[in-house]
């Protein structure tokens, strides 16, 4: 009767944790501005549905077999190396949290993409380790935003 009791509490508390990450992914849907998280082989592991419908015009962003890249070779290895170097913050024993920014060109007449760039540490996961993501943010540079990504870097700490 033992293991059935400890069954049916791991079962809740993993509907439970189920249902807050839906929570969360509604949250981030609802707020603020596009936001992709990279993990350390700068793959997305979420993507928003606003950052989905920036990458789905293919104007200036979008998601490749390396990742995230741009239309110009420069910007995207740019880019990369700003991504790169946030997981590898996140991922110190000393993490910092700088946001790095980098401005995106896009098709005329449209107003450059601003990238900003935010490490995220996830400590304590199956291995013990750190895990180091990227949060990316995206936003048009004559539009404003009401959430500034180092909030949202926070909240993942």
């Amino acid at each position: 009767m033992s293991n059935r009791i400890h069954v049916a509490e791991l079962s809740s508390q993993l509907r439970a944790a189920e249902s807050s990450i839906g929570a969360m992914r509604a949250l981030l849907d609802a707020l603020g501005p596009a936001l992709l998280l990279l993990d350390g082989q700068h793959r997305p592991i979420f993507i928003n549905r606003r950052a989905a419908r920036i990458l789905g015009l293919r104007d200036g962003l979008v998601i490749g077999p390396n990742g995230l890249a741009t239309g110009s070779v420069k910007t995207t290895r740019s880019l990369q190396a700003a991504i790169a170097g946030a997981i590898a913050c996140a991922r110190s024993p000393h993490p910092r949290s700088p946001t790095l920014r980098l401005t995106v060109e896009r098709s005329s007449p449209h107003q450059p993409w601003l990238v900003s760039i935010v490490p995220i540490a996830a400590r304590g996961g199956l291995s013990g380790g750190t895990a180091g993501f990227a949060a990316i943010s995206i936003v048009e540079s004559d539009v404003h935003t009401r959430i500034d990504p180092s909030s949202v870097a926070d909240y993942f700490l």
